[in-house]
């Protein structure tokens, strides 16, 4: 499953594999220290070559096993099928709380849909949330029976007391949806999520008095999806709080800068534990901000802040004895490669034997490495030792030439 072209990108890293025993899909996990040295935060810059010819792979993240007896469920208002055309369901967010994600369950299926998500605070005007919602069986997690899908639905963050699903039926028979709700336990798994060096917490002024403000510096921008917050005190809180990049701009009427922190992912804190957040969206930086509301209290003290990567893998076929190699980091690739394996991932099973990347050099290193090789070895001496002595016997007929002539 090679392309016919050679891979002519340049790349900044590579890593080898190690060679398998026989022919079949293998699983290559891509470890923080990779994705961290990837320019693109969609992972669009990484290739997996045989030589010089390109390798179709799958990229894609391991599915979590739910337990559905664990989920929440909304309470339903209304569920249409239209037959041809649409399913429509409309559910109720208790109290208009935060959502920022919420899930579905359905019977098994192969078939992979297009939905949207509006919401509304009275059951009759309704707002666009996200109108381009892909509901692929591929990327959906499995039940703890495994009879059934769990789709996981990130949205942004809104709090509206409706919420209205509409799935497109236009190509085939509509989902059986057997519940839709949030879980009330941890999904996260430890085997789900690589955690990453802990970045350095410096506090940073902040002009509002009632808010905090933290950098969280890293190591390189790893792309995080989970958060930990170990907090020492007070004992009892509840704060919202978000997750922020600094805009910092310089006004033409102020001499100094005024600094903005944009939000990328908000939450809240509360009492009761270590305190875990999954972030609406994965974020590749190495500096971020914590920005937690303090109203009235006393600021948090935070003990520790730990962050995760979810896991990503590389899922391609691979031959029996030939030599692989990973390149990525490439700023210039801005869209993800288009393989013909990604129609065919019902030939794939299940679980599939993982393979880990050898070590991670830089290409700048590695053709530095190889001149240096060349100059250092025996063949550059015998090479120049030949050279001198040709030009010195080209010298010495040239002299006994001259010499005859007079």
């Amino acid at each position: 499953m090679c392309s016919t072209t050679s891979n002519a990108q340049s790349f900044e890293w590579k890593g080898s594999l190690n060679t398998v025993d026989k022919n079949g899909f293998y699983d290559i996990v891509l470890l923080p220290e990779i994705i961290a040295k990837l320019k693109s935060p969609d992972l669009f810059d990484i290739r997996l070559t045989e030589g010089e010819k390109d390798v179709s792979y799958i990229l894609r993240t391991k599915p979590l096993a739910y337990d559905e007896t664990k989920l929440t469920p909304f309470t339903i208002i209304q569920k249409i099928e239209t037959s041809k055309q649409f399913t429509s369901v409309i559910f109720a967010n208790e109290n208009a709380a935060k959502l920022n994600e919420f899930s579905m369950v359905v019977n098994n299926t192969a078939v992979q849909k297009v939905a949207s998500i509006s919401g509304s605070n009275d059951n009759a005007q309704w707002y666009v949330v996200n109108n381009s919602i892909s509901l692929d069986p591929f990327e959906a997690s499995s039940s703890k029976s495994g009879t059934e899908l769990i789709y996981t639905i990130t949205v942004p963050t809104t709090n509206y007391k409706f919420y209205k699903l509409e799935i497109n039926d236009s190509l085939s028979a509509p989902l059986f949806i057997k519940n839709v709700g949030k879980f009330n336990t941890s999904l996260i798994n430890n085997s789900d999520y690589d955690q990453v060096p802990s970045p350095v917490i410096t506090k940073v002024k902040s002009s509002n008095s009632h808010q905090t403000v933290l950098q969280l510096t890293f190591k390189e921008p790893f792309l995080i999806r989970k958060l930990l917050f170990d907090v020492k005190s007070p004992k009892f809180f509840k704060r919202e709080a978000f997750l922020a990049l600094k805009n910092e701009k310089t006004p033409r009427y102020k001499k100094q800068s005024a600094i903005q922190y944009i939000p990328i992912s908000s939450f809240s804190l509360v009492s009761g534990g270590m305190q875990e957040v999954t972030l609406d969206n994965p974020v590749k930086e190495s500096t971020v901000y914590l920005v937690v509301e303090n109203e009235d209290n006393q600021p948090l003290v935070f003990k520790q802040i730990e962050a995760f990567q979810q896991r990503y893998y590389l899922t391609a076929y691979l031959e029996k004895d030939k030599i692989y190699s990973l390149n990525f980091g490439n700023a210039t690739i801005i869209s993800s490669p288009q393989y013909d394996l990604s129609y065919f991932t019902d030939k794939i099973n299940g679980n599939l034997p993982v393979l880990k990347v050898g070590e991670i050099k830089s290409v700048e290193k590695l053709t530095e490495s190889s001149t240096s090789v060349f100059f250092g070895s025996k063949n550059w001496i015998w090479t120049g030792l030949i050279v001198l002595v040709g030009t010195l016997l080209l010298i010495s007929f040239k002299m006994i030439g001259e010499m005859k002539g007079k």
